[in-house]
């Protein structure tokens, strides 16, 4: 469950980067605070762990990005 939830989260941010032009680093820097490199393994599926999840979360809630299944 988690892992899916994860993937729509990952989904709904690329598809605000796609829309808005941000890059790895304005994600990582801007919104999460943590190196642009560990921004690309999160959206990459590389990191998957609770803190991949928190920071898709925090993304997805500061943006209010709509999720599809």
């Amino acid at each position: 469950m988690a892992k899916e939830k994860i993937e729509i989260f990952r989904n709904a941010v690329n598809k605000l980067k796609e829309q808005k032009g941000y890059t790895n680093a304005y994600l990582a820097e801007k919104i999460a605070n943590i190196p642009d490199g560990r921004m690309s393994n999160i959206l990459s599926g590389k990191e998957a762990g609770q803190a991949a999840f928190t920071i898709l979360s925090d993304i997805v809630f500061l943006y209010n990005l709509e999720l599809e299944d």
